[in-house]
């Protein structure tokens, strides 16, 4: 009884212990992780890209399966039969034949089989490639959406506190009959519309955290993303980022990849009709009843040509060429994609830095014009609308600022993914 006590007294009593004195262990999978840390778990957890990572590997093994064509083929024939017939009795027949062959000659069959394969797993690999960099780019957008509306939480916790001291202020006013009723009333609902927006800005960090976390394909907790030091400095010419989105993206890459497939399928089907060669050797056992009968084998070469199908061959390559008219205008509209897809992502971003500076400015002017507010209601020179106007007008701008930031942010991350560089790479350095 004395020792079960004891444990219950010193077990817990040393597990306290050691979070005083080791405190990271308590904290830390609550501690706040860089954006790099998402990536990672993305690129094993998420399905989207468990998915095509199994397309990929599948389309592997069907271009290893075109070569074994080249690799000798063993296969074996036994055959034991009985019979009976009258004056004879019950006879036993047995045989046994082992046959070889090797292809010489199937005039690019296999070749082209296997170069089209071979496009066909390019193609998946660049496809693959795309789904990654489409859920890095929907982590870097939550990353971000939830820092923002993280920093808008605290700043409008801030407002509050503000807004509350000005309502005690104004309340005193009222008291003492230097400002009317309506004054109360108007500050006490810009308190209450203050404390709303506040539980928005909230509302809009977890659901950025939930979709970080589905994106990172896991339903454990994560640790909540970590505040950074934003870099804004980014030059690059229009005509650089196409250049580059045109030597870079899979998705173009995976579209050439795919007609060169169906090109090599075309090939293909054109020598369906001629002649293969193939090495071939045997030897046979055979026997009655328990009596061996003297074994055989041969050696030769075998050829197989089919001289005529009717036209079946001409209208499947007809059939071929034109999908590989189809998969090749699928480029040029690739091309043309990836054209509007950067421009577009260019200019917002471009935009989404030249406000970063207006935005400062605004703030600036704003805050001006709230001290000019606070100090003419104060000696009551101004009204309540004009001070109401001054707060609002402040708070939206320090709103403006902090979602302009963020939005530039999410706008370089979404010009670097049209441009076909690699997320992964760029965002674990954690000083993106």
């Amino acid at each position: 009884m004395l020792r079960k006590n004891l444990k219950r007294i010193l077990l817990p009593g040393l597990l306290i212990f050691l979070i005083i004195l080791f405190p990271g262990i308590a904290i830390a999978e609550n501690s706040d992780q860089p954006i790099q840390y998402y990536l990672k778990l993305a690129s094993v957890n998420n399905p989207d890209i468990i998915s095509y990572q199994c397309k990929v590997n599948a389309t592997y093994d069907v271009l290893r399966q075109n070569y074994t064509n080249y690799n000798l083929q063993i296969t074996n024939t036994t055959t034991d039969s009985k019979s009976a017939s009258s004056g004879v009795g019950q006879t036993d027949l047995y045989s046994s034949q082992l046959n070889a062959s090797l292809l010489l000659f199937d005039s690019g069959k296999t070749h082209y089989a296997i170069e089209s394969a071979r496009q066909t797993y390019y193609q998946n690999n660049f496809n693959l490639y795309t789904t990654q960099q489409n859920v890095y780019i929907t982590i870097i957008s939550s990353y971000y959406d939830f820092l923002k509306n993280k920093k808008l939480v605290e700043v409008s916790a801030e407002n509050v506190k503000y807004l509350e001291k000005k309502l005690d202020q104004i309340t005193e006013f009222f008291k003492n009959g230097i400002r009317p009723k309506i004054d109360v009333t108007t500050a006490s609902v810009e308190l209450y519309n203050e404390k709303i927006t506040s539980l928005d800005f909230r509302n809009q960090s977890l659901t950025a955290y939930e979709q970080l976390r589905k994106s990172a394909g896991t339903t454990d907790n994560m640790p909540k993303p970590k505040m950074i030091s934003a870099v804004t400095d980014y030059k690059i010419t229009l005509s650089d980022a196409l250049n580059c989105a045109y030597n870079e993206r899979r998705d173009l890459k995976s579209a050439i990849a795919n007609a060169q497939s169906a090109y090599f399928l075309i090939k293909q089907t054109r020598v369906a009709n001629s002649p293969v060669i193939n090495l071939i050797s045997n030897y046979n056992w055979q026997g009655v009843n328990t009596n061996p009968l003297p074994n055989s084998s041969q050696i030769g070469i075998q050829m197989t040509w089919n001289i005529f199908n009717g036209g079946l061959t001409d209208w499947q390559v007809n059939q071929l060429v034109e999908n590989y008219k189809d998969l090749s205008s699928q480029v040029v509209n690739t091309r043309l994609q990836i054209q509007k897809d950067v421009s577009d992502a260019y200019y917002t971003m471009d935009k989404n830095y030249e406000t970063l500076g207006l935005y400062d400015a605004k703030l600036d002017q704003a805050t001006e014009n709230l001290d000019l507010a606070n100090q003419r209601y104060t000696l009551g020179v101004g009204d309540i609308t004009e001070l109401t106007n001054a707060q609002t007008a402040f708070f939206r701008s320090q709103a403006e600022k902090i979602n302009s930031l963020y939005e530039f942010l999410k706008s370089k991350a979404q010009l670097e993914k049209t441009m076909g560089l690699d997320l992964f790479m760029l965002y674990s350095t954690g000083g993106k």
